[in-house]
């Protein structure tokens, strides 16, 4: 994909058909045959997202590989996957056409909507960290027996981790979308469209609200709430709330709009 910032360069595309670039981008004249069709729209990046979805034609696989151990009163929906050597825990749901990679562990009592994609590491439904401690017995377990619940189009990254609520749900929203490598901890809520970015860690309690956007190696507080539509920044740490459609930043995290009011 070119865009105007970027630059045309004849001769590094002289290979390439066609040219996604926004609307308004000045193409140099050019003979006819001497470089590929340039296409203008109003948004390159979601036009060639949807042309990707069109190149790309190979279906999602369907299926329990041999390998995989499913729990007899789990429920499997019509046209899921089970990669090799992952495991689905008793109680467990998994709704229509989710794909669930190789070496995933869904714990007891878990619910995954249809066309969620859980890539392969990943643990759903592990024991929240919660300890007490006792003068006499020292650090005392708290037990977690509350459960997961994944909405349709969910996507989790490889190698992450969502662990069960203490007494009620952990939850991801409707279309989130969570990279790899993250932690979300016991009765998070990460609400629709939200995006939590690779190595963040989100602990408990969290409340990200729709549309939010968490950037790569974010810390959230145990407790806080993230604004809708707002963007925490690349390795900040949050320890408070942020409001609706702020962008906060730095350690510990500030908004840069008031920054910005102070000059």
């Amino acid at each position: 994909m070119w865009t105007q910032d970027a630059g045309f360069d004849p001769e590094r595309l002289s290979s390439v058909a066609a040219v996604i670039a926004p609307a308004d981008a000045a193409v140099p004249d050019a003979q006819e045959g001497e470089r590929p069709a340039v296409l203008g729209v109003t948004e390159p990046r979601r036009a060639f997202a949807l042309a990707l979805r069109e190149i790309d034609h190979e279906p999602s696989p369907v299926g329990i590989e041999t390998t995989a151990i499913v729990a007899e009163d789990s429920v499997i929906g019509e046209g899921v996957y089970v990669g090799h050597h992952s495991i689905i825990g008793d109680g467990v749901s998994v709704g229509a056409r989710t794909v669930i990679l190789d070496n995933v562990s869904i714990r007891a009592g878990a619910t995954i909507g249809a066309d969620c994609l859980v890539n392969s590491g990943v643990v759903i439904g592990a024991d929240g960290f919660g300890y007490e401690r006792d003068e006499e017995r020292g650090w005392i377990k708290l037990k977690h027996i509350g459960s997961v619940v994944i909405e349709d189009e969910v996507e989790i990254g490889a190698n992450t981790c969502i662990d069960r609520g203490t007494l009620g749900a952990t939850i991801i929203k409707r279309q989130a979308k969570v990279d790899n490598l993250c932690h979300i901890a016991h009765n998070v809520v990460v609400g629709e469209r939200a995006m939590v970015i690779a190595q963040s860690m989100i602990g408990g309690s969290v409340r990200i609200n729709p549309d939010a956007w968490i950037a790569p190696g974010a810390t959230v507080r145990n407790g806080v709430v993230i604004g809708g539509g707002s963007t925490v920044g690349l390795g900040a740490v949050v320890v408070k709330d942020v409001p609706d459609d702020d962008v906060v930043a730095g350690v510990p995290a500030r908004s840069m709009s008031a920054r910005a009011a102070r000059g």
